[in-house]
C-alpha cells in the first residue's frame, strides 16, 4: 500500500456541505485531508472515498472528474472492513 499522511482539519466555510476530504500528491508526497467539522459518520465516508481514490490509482487519471468521483465512491460504498484496514496501512498519523 502507498503511504500517505492523514490529517483531519476544518475546512473552509465555503466549502461546506460540497466538500469532505481531499487527496492530493506534491513532490512524491500522498496526502489525504479529511474536513473535520463533520460528524464522525460522514468523516469515516470521506476518508473510505479518498482511500478509494488512491487504491484505484486516480492521482494521474485523466478521466472527468464526475467519472472519477462516481467510482471512487461506489468503490468506497462496497469497501470491506479488512478493504479498508489494509489501505489504513499506509497511513501516516
Amino acid at each position: 500500500m502507498q503511504a500517505f499522511t492523514l490529517v483531519y482539519k476544518p475546512f473552509p466555510a465555503e466549502c461546506a456541505g460540497a466538500v469532505h476530504g481531499i487527496l492530493s500528491a506534491a513532490g512524491g508526497r500522498v496526502r489525504i485531508v479529511i474536513d473535520s467539522n463533520q460528524d464522525e459518520q460522514t468523516q469515516r465516508h470521506a476518508l473510505r472515498h479518498e482511500l478509494a481514490h488512491l487504491a484505484l490509482n486516480h492521482l494521474d487519471d485523466a478521466r472527468s472528474i464526475e467519472e472519477i468521483e462516481a467510482e471512487a465512491d461506489a468503490y468506497a460504498d462496497r469497501m470491506t472492513d479488512s478493504e479498508f484496514a489494509e489501505l489504513m496501512k499506509g497511513a501516516r498519523l
